[in-house]
């Protein structure tokens, strides 16, 4: 992984939290250990009602986040537990259809537990719609990315691919990966005449920036992705 996108994750989790609302309190009551509850669907009842007909601001989906989203917590949930939670966020998508950010945790429930193939649609819809999102959570998806092949994974690519152009342009990383990255989609795709027409504009905006001395190269010779 690239240092400047090391840089960019610490950068986010050490920024400051959103301001207590109304909202975020009742949830936080809400938000009890989860003993207190006959099953996980009735806590995550008890927490829309705390939502109320709201949408979700941002101290309390930093609340959501903190508490149903654990690192490893999926992995130990029943199958019953497991549709409470998809549920759950899908309400909250579903209340909020034009919230990118609801949607892309939403996927990512979906991709802990076990549905890649709408996880990963719904990933890519989410980076059309909130290009910056890929960043927070795009780039571990590569591998299920390629198992679907398709349009989702080119459009995915093309995300990568330009957010190593962006990095570049902002010199936070040279464009020796851009290039790469580019050249590989050129030759997988290089019988593709529509995907090589959308990825032409990126083609574009490498040599600009190279005839305008945005797009520098590394001293060292990078190591070639694998596919």
């Amino acid at each position: 992984m690239s240092e400047w996108l090391e840089r960019l994750r610490s950068l986010v989790r050490t920024q400051d939290r959103a301001p207590d609302t109304a909202q975020s309190r009742r949830v936080e009551a809400a938000l009890l250990d989860r003993s207190l509850f006959p099953s996980e669907a009735a806590r995550l009842e008890r927490v829309t009602a705390a939502l109320a007909d709201e949408a979700v601001d941002a101290r309390t989906l930093e609340l959501l986040v903190a508490a149903l989203k654990t690192p490893g917590f999926y992995a130990e949930v029943s199958d019953a537990e497991a549709a409470a939670h998809l549920a759950f966020w899908r309400r909250l998508v579903d209340r909020q259809p034009g919230d990118p950010i609801v949607a892309a945790h939403l996927a990512d429930i979906e991709m802990a537990l076990g549905d890649p193939a709408a996880a990963m649609a719904r990933f890519v819809e989410v980076f059309d719609r909130k290009p910056d999102l890929f960043f927070e959570f795009g780039w571990d998806l590569e591998e299920d990315a390629r198992a679907l092949g398709g349009d989702v994974l080119f459009r995915w690519q093309l995300h990568l691919l330009r957010w190593f152009l962006q990095a570049a342009a902002d010199h936070l990383e040279s464009g020796d990966e851009a290039r790469e990255i580019y050249g590989e989609l050129l030759d997988e795709y290089r019988e593709d005449p529509d995907r090589l027409a959308a990825l032409r504009p990126l083609g574009e905006e490498i040599h600009r920036l190279e005839v305008a001395g945005d797009l520098p190269r590394a001293m060292v010779v990078r190591r070639r992705r694998t596919t």
